[in-house]
């Protein structure tokens, strides 16, 4: 059984684009709110003031012009979903866990992630912590 020349060259395309590290995300515009939430919880916090709003989509936009990789699995307990809404539609959804910022799939368990450094998004991290603590995602 031989195979035919465009199902070999999409399995190479495949096999490259699953083991590069994904590129840059879209930037986030004209984000008017930000609501924070627990993952595995209730807890939410609410951010419309016009100044935070600007600083936490400034923080986000310049970690999502950098480069992502592939993850896959659970949420864990402690990660927190960053909403992110226009005046009339959801402009996007994060979670921050621990230091990983992840952009979830459709799946919900799969996606990309991004490694956060120590001085990455402070604003974007403290609202998070409101929610959970991040010392939970240490355990």
């Amino acid at each position: 059984m031989s195979t035919s020349r465009p199902t070999l060259a999409f399995a190479v395309v495949a096999a490259l684009f699953a083991s590069s590290p994904a590129l840059a995300r879209e930037q986030f515009a004209g984000v008017t709110a930000v609501v924070a939430e627990a993952v595995h919880g209730a807890m939410e916090r609410r951010v419309d003031e016009p100044e935070q709003v600007s600083v936490i989509v400034q923080e986000v936009n310049i970690i999502r012009r950098k480069n992502w990789s592939s993850y896959q699995g659970k949420f864990q307990p402690c990660a927190v979903r960053l909403t992110f809404y226009s005046s009339n539609r959801k402009v996007g959804i994060l979670v921050l866990q621990g230091d990983e910022l992840l952009e979830p799939g459709v799946s919900r368990t799969s996606g990309y992630k991004r490694e956060l450094g120590t001085f990455d998004a402070p604003s974007t991290r403290r609202l998070a912590a409101r929610i959970r603590k991040p010392s939970e995602c240490k355990a």
